[in-house]
């Protein structure tokens, strides 16, 4: 660290601002006198380089000190380093309370305002400058990028300490709690410099903060030397060789030790010169807790292996001392009594559990009337049918004419030659619900022969517009005259279309398709003329 490469002893330049900001009194009634602070000052800028020191107080107010400017200051090559200490920020802060109890506002302001930039660069946010990335590469971030959600730290205290002298108090207040300032105050009483505890305490903090607890003794770690422990486990045979500093906790090199193994922390057992190393008391101790030096061995052995060597070794058990007659008798009388079934550890049920019991019990019920259900859905079902009575047949006064003295319209040309594929089409025309009733057809065929020839239009000679155009302006006369009959308001139709290359045949096949209110007669419905 900083602090133990350089000089403890004031050298370098004097911190004492102008003489006339120390005719004030103390903003806070401290009790540490001028020389009290002014060595405080020394001591705290031995941490930083010299360049920092100019560089800082030859800003003339905190408005010049902007973050481009400390940004191009600490990735410098020679003051990276510093930036990279956690040290440096509580050496910042430090001095920020030293000339804000001074009267020193201004330097209070901007020192206070650097603490806050190494502060912000330790975050994961700036973590690239630490990993040593040169300043063009920060350069390059957009103007956008440069905002309080990605600069807390900076922004939070230049909002502060810009507010003038009472909120700088708060922020130094903040980030050095009181304990440390009482600290501060007693360990002066003894000399001009602050106490070694409370500059420890100062650095152990920001260490924890910036860089986790494994930075906390960073200092003493630098200067210890590297001892190597052997882990002997002579079930497997095997003896794996550690290097660690002998301040690290054994727990933790326990810990890799058996994750390397793949086996669990628990199941292990670790022994060091015939002493168990019991991982419960173990806690935080160290290699130089327990004495150890370099090459020491500590044994491994599994919790199942140990078991059985502690086994043999048990002292036989003593014989108990006969019992007299009427202790055996009792004790046979008690044995020989009925012992009490055991009781079945009642488990209480969760809801779920509960309502699927309850689906069970109800299956089982519907499957023992789903008989006696379907037998009465159907009959419900049978009760909703609309039923049709049987028709009443008149006899007909006249004699049946006979069929021979009409002429037959057989519209069929089968057996009869002429050209292939369909020449007409018998369609039935009038309301659309009963265009498909083959059981009225007694009352179709009642017709009159003269309505009958009436309903037959010959397509022959007419082009594919044509024929629509006249189908078109028929329809409408053809549903009237089905519409003024009688039941089932629906009259039979031929359309002839001829055969040829059966052009007309498809325009009316696709015409009878597009018309709801025209529909192909059924077979067997054709009218005798």
């Amino acid at each position: 660290m900083a602090r133990g490469r350089n000089s403890r002893s004031g050298g370098g330049s004097s911190s004492k601002p102008k003489n006339n900001k120390f005719n004030q009194a103390s903003p806070s009634g401290n009790a540490r006198s001028v020389e009290d602070h002014l060595a405080a000052l020394d001591h705290h800028w031995n941490s930083l380089t010299p360049q920092s020191k100019a560089f800082l107080l030859g800003h003339k107010n905190i408005e010049s000190l902007t973050w481009d400017a400390l940004m191009g200051f600490w990735s410098q090559p020679d003051q990276i380093h510093y930036a990279q200490m956690a040290v440096s920020v509580g050496t910042c802060h430090l001095l920020a309370y030293e000339y804000y109890h001074l009267n020193a506002v201004e330097n209070a302001a901007l020192l206070a305002l650097t603490g806050a930039f190494l502060q912000q660069c330790s975050s994961h946010i700036l973590h690239p400058i630490l990993q040593n990335i040169s300043i063009e590469v920060l350069k390059t971030w957009p103007a956008e990028k440069i905002t309080p959600e990605n600069l807390p730290h900076f922004h939070t205290a230049r909002e502060l300490i810009t507010k003038g002298r009472q909120y700088i108090s708060r922020y130094l207040t903040k980030v050095l709690p009181l304990r440390y300032q009482n600290m501060l105050q007693l360990d002066s009483h003894a000399s001009h410099v602050p106490g070694m505890g409370y500059v420890d305490l100062i650095s152990d903090d920001w260490n924890t903060t910036s860089h986790g607890s494994s930075g906390k003794h960073q200092r003493s770690d630098i200067d210890e030397k590297e001892i190597k422990i052997i882990l002997s486990n002579e079930e497997k045979g095997s003896r794996n060789e550690k290097t660690i500093k002998p301040s690290v906790a054994l727990k933790s090199v326990f810990n890799a030790y058996a994750e390397e193994c793949g086996e669990s922390l628990r199941s292990l057992r670790f022994s060091y010169n015939g002493s168990t190393l019991f991982l419960s008391s173990l806690g935080q101790k160290t290699a130089s807790d327990l004495g150890m030096n370099d090459s020491a061995v500590i044994s491994v052995f599994s919790n199942s292996s140990k078991k059985t060597e502690e086994e043999p070794t048990q002292e036989p058990k003593k014989q108990p001392k006969k019992k007299s007659k009427s202790a055996a008798k009792k004790l046979h009388l008690a044995n020989s009594k009925p012992k009490a079934p055991p009781q079945p550890i009642s488990i209480p049920q969760t809801e779920k559990e509960l309502k699927e019991a309850h689906s069970l019990v109800l299956s089982k019920v519907f499957e023992e009337a789903e008989p006696i259900l379907k037998e009465l859905r159907q009959k419900l079902n049978d009760l909703a049918l609309d039923r049709q009575g049987p028709k009443n047949r008149r006899m007909s006064s006249r004699k049946k004419e006979s069929t021979d003295s009409f002429a037959t319209f057989d519209p069929n040309p089968t057996g009869l030659g002429g050209k292939a594929g369909k020449t007409s089409y018998i369609v039935n025309v009038g309301q659309v619900e009963n265009l498909y009733i083959s059981s009225k057809r007694n009352s179709i065929h009642s017709r009159s022969s003269v309505s009958l020839r009436s309903s037959i239009i010959d397509l022959h000679g007419c082009t594919q517009d044509e024929a629509i155009q006249r189908l078109d302006s028929s329809l409408s006369d053809w549903v009237d005259t089905a519409m003024k009959g009688e039941y089932p308001w629906v009259m039979p139709v031929q359309i002839i279309c001829g055969g040829g290359n059966q052009i007309l045949s498809e325009t009316v096949e696709t015409w009878i398709k597009g018309n709801k209110n025209v529909a192909n007669a059924p077979r067997g419905s054709l009218l005798c003329l």
